[in-house]
């Protein structure tokens, strides 16, 4: 399995996100049920837009958070660090996530509350069940956007995985990593 499909199975899986958000005089974080979209490397969530971290995000759409289980001991610690930016979904592109979001979360169905997009831009991945330290970063590129609807060239085409040789022999991956061990770096420029 490539080093962009564990990530991604990783994200499928799990189910709650944390949200941090801030503006100029104010900080919070949220924890949130969330669906991974690959189709646009995008988490989707439902919250309403009067909670303290709703009134933040329409300030400021500049996101980051960390996606991660419990593990019981540290060789077994497996997360994700991501950062990106958060919308308010509307029209068929709502339409769409909502029917999605709410085969998962059942539930979700009683309530009413907008559902939003974090549009990722960049995502670390730490699983030391695949070597102690082990790190799979993910960083869309600069001015290239994604299809909303998936169509067309999916982000994993254009998808590039920097090995351990070239980042520790300092070259340039358009990355900059620490590495501990063993770190994979993926730029999707779609």
């Amino acid at each position: 399995m490539s080093d962009h499909s564990h990530l991604v199975r990783y994200l499928k899986k799990q189910h709650v996100l944390s949200l941090c958000c801030y503006t100029d005089d104010d900080l919070w974080c949220a924890n949130c049920f969330y669906v991974f979209n690959e189709a646009s490397m995008a988490f989707w969530l439902m919250t309403e837009p009067d909670t303290r971290h709703g009134v933040l995000l329409q300030a400021n759409p500049q996101v980051a958070g960390t996606v991660n289980g419990q593990p019981k001991t540290v060789l077994l610690i497996k997360g994700v660090q991501y950062r990106g930016e958060i919308a308010l979904l509307s029209g068929e592109a709502e339409t769409q996530a909502r029917n999605i979001y709410q085969k998962r979360f059942p539930v979700a169905r009683k309530v009413s509350a907008p559902l939003w997009e974090i549009r990722l831009n960049e995502v670390k991945m730490t699983d030391n069940a695949l070597g102690f330290g082990k790190k799979i970063v993910w960083r869309r590129e600069k001015g290239k956007s994604l299809s909303r609807q998936g169509k067309g060239r999916g982000h994993y085409d254009a998808c590039k995985i920097r090995s351990d040789s070239r980042l520790k022999a300092g070259k340039s991956s358009g990355v900059r990593l620490v590495t501990r061990r063993s770190s994979s770096t993926i730029t999707s420029s779609s």
